[in-house]
């Protein structure tokens, strides 16, 4: 059993209202219902984030600590073989899945957003895995 370090707060996802979501349930809730600081990130991570990238609670916040203010989102990407490897997750995808670029160039298109994901490049500054994302609300907002 994973240990919640005392610099992260549980989420109660016992009750589990949409299966089908996972944690997302729970984070929407969460979202919904806290009266969030619109200057302080908030992080959704699960218990093996420690063991996935390394990163102590205590370093997660020594980090967000020395974040420029103006920034909204930190990413703590595990798997950085995976950004090193391929050079997107389109292209990864493609591998497994012909024909993913093609219908997400069209699913972006129908929102105006021309892409060239053939050309799109992933790197620790623009890609993450398993959802370590920390963030102010005005980035979360569009989760709720």
């Amino acid at each position: 059993m994973n240990k919640l370090e005392r610099e992260f707060l549980p989420l109660d996802n016992t009750e589990n209202k949409r299966p089908d979501w996972f944690e997302l349930w729970v984070i929407k809730e969460f979202l919904k219902s806290a009266d969030l600081d619109e200057n302080r990130f908030y992080g959704f991570l699960s218990p093996k984030f420690k063991q996935k990238t390394g990163y102590s609670g205590k370093c997660v916040m020594n980090i967000l600590e020395r974040i420029d203010p103006d920034y909204d989102v930190v990413l703590f990407s595990s798997y950085l073989h995976h950004l090193a490897i391929f050079y997107s997750p389109f292209e990864q995808g493609e591998i497994a899945h012909p024909g993913l670029i093609n219908a997400s160039e069209n699913f972006l298109a129908n929102f105006g957003l021309k892409v060239d994901l053939k050309k799109f490049v992933t790197w620790t500054g623009n890609s993450v895995f398993s959802n370590y994302v920390v963030a102010k609300p005005v980035f979360l907002e569009k989760l709720a």
